[in-house]
């Protein structure tokens, strides 16, 4: 793990700040949400047998169609493992003192990249069910395609959550060490094992191109908004507030550079 106080200029300044009257109902009002999800989702039959039988890979875009060649446990178990990793990596700026001080702020507006990070794909798994590569895929037992788990390829999860922690990681040490000569390597280093994580997904069989594309694109604004939304230098034009009314729980978000 990369180690900040071996590399960080000092002086670091605040640069973000939190607001409990929309960060706290933001936290609870998304943890709840990915947790009726994933409950929705446990109740959801898998596919049948008649069901796969009747999968065409000609229905499936171009682009995406070759990933149905693609089965290996051992790169899935590779993705878990480098996903956890990249999840994991920002912590390392807490060995940053200008960082640390800052440690509650900063993790609460982490906690708010993953929240969302996990709340898009599992709403989307539940909302628009789509059979994995491998479904399509003759040579691979039945038995691993009759799961509620083999209707959940859109969109990727481990790719949204890489893309989220390797932006929020980098967009953060930017922030605060603005001129740091160690900013195009982290940024690039991260988002390179984000890529992976991505690609992994797709070689092991469990993602379409379209899933993992979809999870970079939401994970990396997840990973840049939040923490945008929460500068001490924001513009007071942009701003994001949780929206509960009778018949709709969502957020409006608005913004300007």
């Amino acid at each position: 793990m990369l180690l900040f106080d071996w590399v960080h200029p000092a002086g670091a300044q605040t640069p973000y700040r939190i607001n409990w009257t929309v960060d706290g109902p933001l936290l609870g009002i998304s943890t709840g949400a990915i947790g009726l999800t994933i409950l929705t989702g446990r109740d959801r039959d898998p596919l049948t047998s008649a069901e796969i039988d009747a999968l065409d890979p000609a229905g499936l875009p171009g682009f995406d169609r070759p990933a149905i060649d693609n089965y290996s446990t051992g790169l899935s178990d590779l993705s878990d493992i480098l996903a956890g990793a990249v999840i994991l990596m920002p912590a390392a700026l807490l060995t940053s003192e200008g960082i640390r001080k800052d440690g509650l702020t900063v993790g609460v507006i982490y906690a708010e990249v993953l929240v969302l990070a996990n709340l898009g794909p599992e709403l989307f798994k539940v909302l628009t069910p789509r059979a994995r590569p491998y479904v399509y895929n003759s040579s691979i037992p039945q038995s691993e395609k009759t799961t509620v788990f083999a209707k959940e390829s859109f969109f990727s999860g481990h790719t949204s959550n890489s893309f989220a922690s390797a932006i929020f990681l980098s967009s953060v040490y930017s922030a605060y060490y603005p001129d740091s000569r160690w900013s195009p390597y982290i940024w690039g280093g991260s988002l390179g094992l984000a890529a992976l994580v991505g690609y992994l997904r797709y070689e092991s069989g469990k993602h379409f191109p379209t899933d993992v594309i979809t999870g970079a694109v939401w994970g990396s604004a997840v990973g840049f908004l939040v923490p945008y939304f929460h500068r001490t230098d924001n513009n007071s034009d942009s701003g994001w507030n949780p929206v509960i009314g009778n018949r709709v729980i969502g957020g409006q978000i608005w913004f300007a550079f």
